[in-house]
């Protein structure tokens, strides 16, 4: 995508536009950290080691279903508390688990895997639809950058995934990396996105940027057909108000998270 292009400065001027997220009030009415019903430290709206909202949102927050399983696998240096993970783990409890290497998820041999990974010889989403995969792996860094032993070889099927066409909206910088480097809640929302879009369609009354090059779902009677109506979109949920709270404290146009080039050369 050009970064200067129609497309790409409506995203940047609202990055959640037609996104079905939850009203976030709640979270703007903390004024102070809880604890975590679990290990009891000191967190302000979910714990990040536990990945469980504090006591006073406890059913208080939108939950996620998912289509499929996920195991995320982060870096053994990355800092939990600045790691977008955590948001998948609160927020769709049920299906998404996180790892941290060199504690990683042992695969069957003839379990069905699809590692989310960023790069240009990516495949599709389309592409990999023509396949079937059950269970999906999103790891938060480039595969160079993962500690030695870890490699694509690990997983019994490995299919990547790319797409330039979203923009990313982390507020954290990503020294040399591109803007279409997603986050990893950014990542697994656009996956699961196209992925249902690519079996059922899209709502015709679902208006979004992130869907208006995708086919609108024709109607039909069919009980488990179910185009794309926002089912994923809550796994944005605290990334939104953490984007919108960092954007009232600060100019988007000062970000260097947001100077990063479309293409690294």
């Amino acid at each position: 995508m050009n970064p200067k292009s129609p497309e790409a400065r409506k995203q940047e001027e609202n990055p959640f536009g037609g996104l079905k997220i939850s009203d976030s009030d709640v979270l703007l009415s903390l004024k102070s950290r809880n604890p975590c019903p679990r290990c009891y430290k000191s967190r302000m709206y979910f714990c990040y080691t536990c990945y469980v909202p504090v006591s006073t949102l406890e059913g208080r927050i939108p939950f996620c279903d998912l289509p499929i399983k996920v195991d995320i696998i982060k870096h053994k240096r990355e800092i939990d508390g600045k790691s977008t993970s955590a948001h998948a783990a609160v927020l769709a409890p049920k299906h998404v688990n996180i790892f941290t290497y060199p504690n990683i998820p042992q695969y069957d041999e003839d379990e069905r895997v699809v590692l989310l990974y960023p790069g240009t010889d990516a495949c599709t989403v389309p592409e990999l639809f023509t396949g079937k995969h059950e269970k999906q792996s999103y790891s938060d860094h480039l595969l160079a950058e993962l500690p030695h032993g870890y490699n694509v070889g690990t997983l019994m099927k490995k299919i990547f995934n790319n797409n330039q066409n979203r923009v990313s909206h982390f507020w954290r910088h990503q020294k040399g990396s591109p803007r279409w480097y997603l986050s990893t809640i950014e990542a697994l929302h656009q996956f699961l996105l196209e992925l249902h879009i690519c079996a059922w369609g899209c709502d015709k009354n679902y208006v979004s940027e992130l869907t208006q090059e995708y086919s609108v779902h024709k109607d039909e009677n069919h009980s488990q057909c179910k185009p794309y109506n926002g089912q994923y979109d809550e796994l944005l949920y605290f990334f939104k108000f953490m984007y919108e709270k960092l954007h009232r404290l600060y100019d988007h146009e000062n970000l260097l998270a947001y100077k990063r080039p479309m293409e690294v050369k």
